[in-house]
């Protein structure tokens, strides 16, 4: 199960301010019919998400990459959340297994050395920080990376409501980004490398993703969600995911 790196691109470069990308938390689906609910959502979905764990970062193993590589293609980029402490041990076995997009964490060992080992690999590179954790870590990763995960919840936990600090913390760390790209940008017009456009990296709300939290997280500037339970258990997957693209109105 994979997608191209062109299609990845593609699939990112859509998201932007009041337009989310979706993530189906592939957590939330039934064992027992994953391969039809798989298929399914990732007809509305712009990304399938995998859970992957160490089982020490977090408590739940969750995916393993034999799992991943027995899924069915099903013509959408496959991001995995590699909740891990060591990443760089399981990172090759993930990109065999069809990741094209990996985020590692900020906290975890040698996460600068991973994320340069994904761009060798040319696999989507993306870092997510914890709920308890500086914002401010990702400065010194923003250059090299496609996406941001920002936690809204503990790590590792199902069902569990977002934190209310959740959104004042992607909107920091939405204005460290932008701030960082468009000094990046600026330096490039004085150096002639391009034309300056100013990169714009999703953040992805990940945790606690309801119709109650949604319309907050996208102020605060979310380029995206993962959505679990939301999406899987609606009774109308393709009026939920309309609504979680361009959150306004009443959820269905």
């Amino acid at each position: 199960m994979t997608a191209t790196t062109a299609a990845l691109a593609t699939v990112l470069a859509q998201a932007r301010p009041g337009r989310l990308l979706v993530e189906a938390s592939l957590w939330s689906a039934d064992p027992r019919r994953l391969h039809h609910e798989l298929a399914c959502i990732a007809a509305l979905a712009d990304l399938l998400h995998v859970d992957a764990s160490d089982g020490r970062f977090a408590s739940a193993p969750q995916f393993t990459p034999t799992a991943l590589s027995r899924l069915p293609a099903v013509g959408r980029p496959v991001h995995v959340h590699l909740m891990a402490a060591r990443p760089l041990e399981q990172i090759a076995a993930w990109v065999q297994a069809g990741a094209d997009l990996i985020t590692v964490h900020a906290e975890a060992e040698h996460a600068e050395e991973a994320l340069l080992t994904l761009r060798d690999l040319n696999v989507g590179c993306g870092l997510a920080v914890r709920l308890d954790s500086d914002p401010s870590v990702v400065q010194q990763f923003a250059d090299l990376i496609d996406v941001l995960i920002m936690i809204g919840t503990p790590l590792g936990t199902k069902g569990t409501s977002m934190a209310p600090q959740a959104p004042r913390r992607l909107a920091e760390v939405r204005a460290l980004l932008d701030a960082h790209h468009s000094a990046t940008s600026i330096h490039s017009i004085d150096d002639g490398a391009d034309d300056g456009a100013a990169r714009w990296v999703p953040i992805i709300a990940d945790g606690g993703i309801r119709p109650d939290t949604v319309p907050s997280l996208t102020l605060a500037g979310a380029g995206g969600v993962v959505a679990g339970s939301m999406l899987f258990t609606s009774p109308d997957p393709a009026g939920t995911l309309a609504w979680l693209r361009s959150p306004g109105g009443e959820a269905p």
